[in-house]
């Protein structure tokens, strides 16, 4: 929206000061939105922005709004406030009738602005915002209720007192993330209801302040759809949820999806831009149980093209994989890859009886297996299809006894090539989901390792990222969410920047290579963030009956593994996410009471 088309759309002349902080210095699609639809409420909106900001950015900016401040990061919003307040001084800010403080750190508007505008404009109060923190006491740490300050407005007759002015004047430095808490946010409104300034909120949550003091966060479906709040929080999708199963989260992300004329692409661009992968797709729950028996119809008509490519070596796993490989649509293209002429002509005495559109076998170095296979025996063909499945003759001999392997790849080849119609719900998945990068099984639970963990394998992946220009967020305490065994479907397009960088087999380790923290073992971890770098999630894929096993393995695990270890990391991820001036409190204590513990000396066991 041009500058020149924005009417002042309220009774009240109101000026605006948007905070904003982006680590990479973006304004994206989700902010230039919000501003544009918030900016004719506005006579005039300026933006502070902490750190930095991109060229883009700005010019993007400066089409929206009136004026575009960049400051030193520091201080958080109050101090970025308090810098355009001084910058516009108090005889400019008196010609208005409102002063509206709002920063970034939600999505919207869900609903039109002026449904909000139009009530609150309404009521006869000195500040309110659009949401609340009901407060708390724990512990000796108290937290009255209190606006939360992502938006509060204030009125002439309050922005114009010596109390306000005094406030700002006096404002202590804020160093940190407890400090904007504790030094303003969780104090600004009490200390001016003291002052006989009148307040409120747009989404009153009152009736539901029993079920959580922290709605916007903990309840963003019932504030959307029974309380039509016009915005969502954007650490919601990055930090846990402990008081839920999580499913407030995922609803309102469909409700939004389904019932509401916002763009959930904008939600998608920042949240794979910023926040670690694992957190995104915890709290959305990316993850598909389709039928084997059942076709479901698809919502957007399929027509992609699509191909399997199979690395094989083991000549006893041939008969294995066509198997498998019966469950491909008779339209698609096969290719087979493996070692030598020998193997090529055994694999085609098998595989000539597989109805598809068209079948290749070729011949390439053994080296770096499947992952060699798809980057450079299979990297012309890759970009020809809308959609491919990547499989490969899994044989973990490493594990004693052989079950565990064997088990291992039963649960990569059946979630991916169960069979036809289960086939088929994964093409359409893919369809309905033009996000959608990677489909994958989830990971190994059984056996002496966890595949989730990172292990000797996060620094050669975190490093091959950086050389390869993936930018995403990859972090050593965060699972690792990858395609555990390298069987996998995947969208090309999601993989770009993987695929066309220049890998030859000299890039990769002679076999025999077994052992772990290896290139392989890198890129196995590195195709979700590549995905993610280019905009795209990746999900787990089981079928209903492996889902089904698969509850009862995970219900098994965790009965059998829960400690007084796990119970404290547990408590404390709560408190670093809720109240994270307690777990500064406390940690010191902890950390003395086991010093103390482990100078108990133990008893030795007999025998």
């Amino acid at each position: 929206m041009s500058q020149n088309n924005i009417k002042n759309l309220t009774k009240y002349k109101r000026i605006g000061i948007f905070f904003l902080y982006d680590p990479k210095g973006i304004a994206d699609n989700s902010v230039l939105y919000f501003l544009e639809q918030v900016k004719p409420h506005f006579a005039k909106l300026i933006v502070i922005v902490n750190g930095l900001l991109n060229d883009e950015s700005r010019k993007n900016l400066i089409k929206i709004v009136d004026d575009v401040i960049v400051r030193e990061n520091i201080g958080f919003d109050a101090w970025a406030y308090k810098t355009a307040i001084d910058s516009l001084g108090w005889k400019k800010i008196e010609q208005y009738d409102e002063l509206t403080l709002f920063n970034f750190t939600n999505f919207g508007p869900l609903y039109p602005f002026s449904e909000m505008f139009n009530i609150m404009d309404n009521k006869k109060l000195d500040f309110w915002g659009i949401t609340k923190h009901h407060g708390h006491s724990y512990w000796n740490v108290q937290i009255e209720e209190h606006i939360q300050s992502h938006w509060i407005s204030i009125r002439r007759n309050m922005f114009s007192s010596e109390d306000f002015k005094e406030y700002w004047k006096n404002l202590p430095p804020i160093n940190n993330y407890d400090d904007a808490v504790f030094k303003h946010e969780a104090i600004f409104t009490k200390k001016f209801e003291r002052k006989n300034f009148k307040w409120d909120v747009y989404v009153n949550t009152d009736s539901i302040k029993e079920y959580s003091e922290y709605p916007l966060f903990d309840n963003p479906m019932k504030l959307i759809q029974d309380y039509r709040c016009p915005i969502i929080k954007k650490k919601c999708f990055a930090f846990d949820y402990v008081i839920s199963t999580g499913e407030n989260l995922s609803k309102a992300f469909k409700y939004i999806k389904n019932n509401l004329d916002y763009n959930t692409d904008f939600i998608w661009e920042t949240i794979l831009r910023l926040y670690n992968y694992a957190d995104i797709k915890h709290n959305l729950h990316l993850n598909y149980i389709l039928p084997s028996n059942l076709l479901l119809p698809p919502n957007i008509k399929n027509t992609n093209k699509i191909a399997l490519i199979i690395h094989i070596y083991f000549l006893d796993l041939v008969e294995y994989c066509l198997t498998y490989a019966k469950s491909i649509p008779k339209t698609a293209d096969v290719y087979i890859a493996t070692n030598s002429q020998e193997k090529k002509d055994f694999i085609l005495k098998y595989f000539s009886k597989l109805k598809c559109n068209k079948l290749e076998i070729r011949i390439i170095k053994n080296q770096d297996r499947d992952v060699g296979a798809l980057l450079v025996g299979c990297k012309d063909i890759v970009q020809n299809y809308d959609l491919i499945c990547f499989a490969h003759d899994k044989k973990t001999t490493q594990a004693k006894p052989l079950s565990i392997g064997e088990s291992f790849s039963y649960r990569c080849w059946d979630n991916i090539l169960k069979n036809e119609q289960y086939v088929q719900n994964i093409i359409n998945i893919f369809a309905d989901n033009s996000r959608l990068g990677l489909l994958f099984a989830p990971p190994v639970y059984h056996g002496p390792n966890i595949s989730d963990k990172w292990g000797t394998n996060f620094e050669i992946t975190k490093n091959l990222a950086k050389e390869l220009g993936i930018d995403v967020t990859i972090e050593r305490n965060k699972k690792a969410i990858a395609p555990f065994g390298t069987i996998f479907w995947f969208r090309p397009e999601s993989l770009r920047t993987l695929i066309n960088s220049n890998w030859s087999y000299e890039d990769f380790p002679k076999e025999p290579s077994n052992f772990d923290g290896a290139l392989l073992h890198a890129i196995e971890r590195l195709y979700t963030y590549a995905a993610q770098h280019e905009g795209y999630y990746s999900s787990w894929v089981m079928s209903n009956e492996f889902a089904s096993m698969e509850l009862e393995n995970l219900s098994w695990l965790y009965y059998t593994n829960i400690t007084i270890k796990s119970i404290i990391k547990l408590c404390a991820q709560y408190l670093r996410t809720n109240y994270p001036l307690i777990l500064k409190i406390i940690t010191p204590f902890y950390r003395g009471l086991r010093k103390i513990f482990h100078l108990i000396p133990r008893r030795k066991k007999q025998g």
